[in-house]
């Protein structure tokens, strides 16, 4: 670890603590060093000196992981006894959630080391369950909320999230809620019964749609690449890219008479 100190009133204290793939990841953004040469420099150490970077890496996802089971725990335990509350419990209980995870996972971001890897697992549950108090509150309240309103409404707070914090984790996540929202606002003009029809019904699917997003999932990689504050999002999105576009190719070429209408264009009498 590389530790950043700073001078107060003669005292010095830690300002922060990096890693060896963030301090170097710090002096490549500040012009100190290319690229070729932080891999010569990584290169060059031991061993030993990089198993900081696989602890560092194991703790994030441990984190992460805990963190979602803690909150699937929490759901669940609510979810259970969700019949029985009434509507101003109910409201209450996911106002608490949702306000004291946020800042709870934001207190624990301002920090340092392991604890700042904490507070952003926590914010990713803070997103799900955020999610899960939109449609909630259309439930307990009978409001005239779609799906598709309701998956735009939280995608555009889980990319807010991603690109205030930089987190991949939640940029990952808006991939798949993008495709929850497209489908189900063509549902909704559709007039399709199901909630799920754009996935089943071959004639109104948007499978064939998804080989075009992952092409521009990667065309915004490319964008992200070239552009500093953005850098930390083109991995995820080139891989989701690439998983949508050979996923469809994939699909469509295992059986033709399993999958092959799911990506003909309808041809109507007419």
């Amino acid at each position: 670890f590389f530790v950043r100190l700073a001078e107060d009133d003669g005292k010095c204290t830690i300002a922060s603590v990096f890693t060896l793939d963030q301090a170097l990841k710090y002096w490549q953004s500040k012009d100190l060093l290319t690229e070729k040469k932080a891999a010569e420099l990584k290169a060059a150490l031991p061993h030993d000196a990089l198993s900081s970077d696989h602890t560092a890496k194991a703790i994030s996802i441990f984190s992460a992981i805990g963190a979602i089971l803690v909150g699937l725990g929490v759901m669940l335990f609510v979810a259970s006894n969700w019949q029985e509350m009434s509507a101003a419990t109910k409201l209450i209980i996911l106002l608490v959630a949702t306000i004291g995870m946020g800042i709870g996972g934001y207190m624990l971001t301002e920090e340092t080391g392991n604890y700042r890897k904490t507070g952003y697992a926590l914010l990713f549950v803070n997103i799900f369950i955020f999610g899960a108090s939109i449609f909630l509150v259309g439930q307990i309240f009978h409001l005239p909320l779609h799906f598709s309103l309701g998956s735009f409404l939280w995608l555009l707070a889980t990319m807010y999230f991603a690109y205030a914090l930089s987190s991949r984790m939640h940029l990952w996540l808006s991939v798949p809620l993008l495709l929850l929202t497209i489908g189900w606002f063509w549902s909704r003009e559709s007039g399709f019964g199901s909630e799920f029809d754009f996935l089943t019904d071959n004639r109104h699917s948007i499978l064939s749609l998804l080989p075009v997003l992952g092409i521009g999932l990667m065309a915004a990689s490319t964008l992200h690449e070239r552009v500093k504050q953005l850098r930390f999002g083109a991995r995820t999105l080139l891989h989701w890219g690439l998983f949508l576009f050979v996923f469809s190719i994939v699909f469509c070429t295992i059986d033709r008479s399993l999958f092959f209408g799911y990506f003909t264009p309808p041809l109507d009498a007419l």
